[in-house]
């Protein structure tokens, strides 16, 4: 194992590593707050009952799931790892972009939920192989998506 040093020099010869690196740490924090603030912003903006702000919530982490163990099975991500975070990041602007545009009053719980559950399923980002998984090996990847 490398020392501080060995990996700051390491991010600094690699900048669009250390941006992608950036971009990911960005989505996985307001990845986290999403579900952490939907019970304010579903209860006392938009005025959902409890019951509909746990639904909106059981979706998140259903579709968060689903999506993980499908892209498990399926190995999409060892197989093109650039394509699955593209479009993951994607799905998840546009979820969380529909969920700002639609939580202001009158708001609707079928399409608050439905865009809470895409949020969920866009944090599926880090999936690896089924094999990468079992062997316990560590796949990092350069900037360009291709494990380096």
């Amino acid at each position: 194992p490398g020392s501080l040093s060995d990996a700051t020099a390491a991010l600094i010869k690699r900048p669009r590593w250390l941006a992608c690196c950036a971009a990911y740490a960005t989505a996985g924090g307001v990845g986290f707050a999403v579900p952490a603030a939907q019970d304010v912003v579903f209860g006392e903006v938009c005025g959902f009952s409890p019951r509909a702000a746990a639904v909106a919530n059981g979706a998140f982490i259903l579709a968060g799931v689903a999506c993980g163990l499908a892209l498990g099975r399926a190995r999409i991500a060892s197989r093109r790892p650039r394509a699955v975070l593209v479009a993951s990041m994607a799905l998840g602007v546009v979820a969380l972009a529909g969920l700002a545009l639609t939580t202001t009053p009158p708001c609707s719980a079928p399409t608050s939920i439905a865009l809470m559950a895409l949020a969920g399923a866009s944090g599926r980002r880090a999936a690896t192989s089924n094999e990468d998984a079992a062997s316990g090996r560590t796949r990092i990847f350069r900037g360009d998506g291709v494990a380096a």
